[in-house]
């Protein structure tokens, strides 16, 4: 058995003592380097709230302007997607001047599952077939396809309709897997000339299209919010033609667009969690 000198037990502990310091002051250091690397790493991954982006449409004959909003902070990949549809005269930012970013987020902090929404600029005829312009075609063959380059999922669970994108939005939501549609303050016409003339729709043929009362039964079995601030005959008739799941009709005054907007958006949320099963 070796035997060590007091000496050299007590140098050796000095040592390690030494070297047991170095580490303790070291340490610390190391550990706040390491989290402030994983912080940053973490806001490189963060998107941003607000992107914008162009792609070329063969159904829209053009560039078309894709505005994709999200909620603050949210990292989750292939985050789900619900596209939304601007009225006549407005374009993808009027969702923004909504406030759209600030109610997502609200939503989500309320206990609602974060999800993007997809705004695209969808020209003036209000959702509809104008010659070689075809908005529907774009939103159903060619959209999913920009989404995926965004990093979100390639499957749309719903829609929103804003005046005239109301006519969109329930267009959308007629082929298979889309689960429910949110209209805010739709503004429905009476006939292919009220619709021509106010919703710039060109043809008789493109009208009756997208005239949700000749389309009610496309729905099937999609979850229909309505939210108008007027008190519309046209908006009542409809929620009850669809057996909407939500109907507000007449509780207007200052900003009701921006008041309903986290309802509408939990709406949305919450019907497309029911419907497919979390999305």
């Amino acid at each position: 058995m070796s035997t060590v000198s007091r000496r050299r037990l007590l140098v050796g502990g000095l040592g390690l003592l030494a070297a047991a310091g170095c580490q303790a002051d070291n340490k610390p250091q190391a550990v706040s380097a390491r989290v402030a690397d994983q912080t940053a790493a973490a806001a490189a991954q963060t998107p941003e709230a607000v992107t914008v982006v162009r792609a070329l449409s063969y159904a829209r004959g053009g560039d078309v302007r894709m505005v994709v909003y999200r909620p603050e902070g949210i990292t989750q990949a292939a985050l789900p997607v619900c596209l939304a549809m601007h009225d006549r005269g407005a374009n993808a930012d009027a969702f923004g001047d909504m406030g759209i970013v600030a109610a997502l987020t609200e939503m989500v902090k309320a206990g609602g599952k974060p999800f993007a929404l997809a705004a695209l600029d969808g020209g003036d005829t209000s959702w509809t077939t104008a010659g070689k312009d075809d908005p529907g075609r774009m939103l159903r063959e060619e959209v999913p396809a920009w989404l995926t380059r965004q990093g979100l999922a390639t499957t749309v669970f719903g829609s929103l309709g804003v005046g005239t994108g109301a006519y969109g939005a329930l267009d959308y939501v007629t082929q298979p897997g889309v689960a429910v549609t949110a209209l805010l303050d739709p503004k429905l016409f009476a006939d292919f000339a009220d619709a021509r003339a106010d919703g710039g729709v060109a043809t008789d043929e493109a009208w009756h299209a997208v005239d949700p009362f000749r389309n009610v039964e496309k729905l099937g079995n999609v979850a229909v919010g309505i939210w108008s601030g007027a008190a519309d005959p046209a908006a009542s008739r409809l929620a009850g033609a669809v057996k909407a799941e939500v109907t507000e009709i007449g509780a207007g005054g200052a900003d009701f667009r921006k008041r309903k907007l986290v309802g509408v958006l939990a709406f949305l949320g919450d019907q497309g969690i029911r419907i497919n099963g979390g999305y």
